[in-house]
């Protein structure tokens, strides 16, 4: 082997080092996902990351449902259809909004109570997600007083997320 193909072996080598390291480097102070984002699972779903840090408040409060006529409107006459609405939202999944208004709406005239505890669970999905302030108890508390200010909040809260 001449002395100038050793010299680009040798370069070649360097360089093949250099990458490896710089690659290394970059696995080692590569960005962690940002909290509360939206990584990919296995099978393509997404799964959504804890947060770090203070939780915050919801962007609209509980009473101010009635900004958006048209949301308080079917809110208040659509329930079943604002919950379906929300829950295909939080599961990435607007196939299943008709299955779940669906399941609401069967639990809300059978059952009242039990569509309560659908809404509780649902508006605690959605603070865990969004590091949204609060707990089980508030969420069954505005689920059992006032649901349909619940599933408005609920509805712009990830309106906003997705705008």
């Amino acid at each position: 082997m001449s002395q100038q193909q050793q010299q680009q072996q040798q370069q070649q080598q360097q360089q093949q080092q250099q990458q490896m390291q710089q690659q290394q480097q970059h696995q080692e102070y590569a960005p962690a996902p940002q909290m509360g984002s939206q990584m990919n699972a296995p099978g393509g779903h997404k799964e959504h990351v804890a947060f770090e840090g203070e939780p915050r408040e919801w962007k609209n409060p509980i009473f101010d449902c009635f900004a958006l006529p048209e949301l308080a409107v079917k809110s208040w006459c659509l329930p079943c259809l604002v919950y379906g609405e929300n829950r295909a939202k939080i599961t990435n999944d607007p196939e299943s909004k008709v299955k779940h208004t669906a399941i609401y709406c069967g639990l809300m005239y059978c059952c009242f109570g039990l569509s309560c505890v659908l809404g509780t669970l649902n508006r605690g999905e959605i603070r865990t997600q969004k590091n949204i302030r609060g707990s089980l108890v508030e969420d069954a508390i505005y689920h059992g007083i006032v649901p349909c200010c619940a599933l408005a909040q609920e509805n712009r809260e990830l309106e906003d997320e997705q705008n």
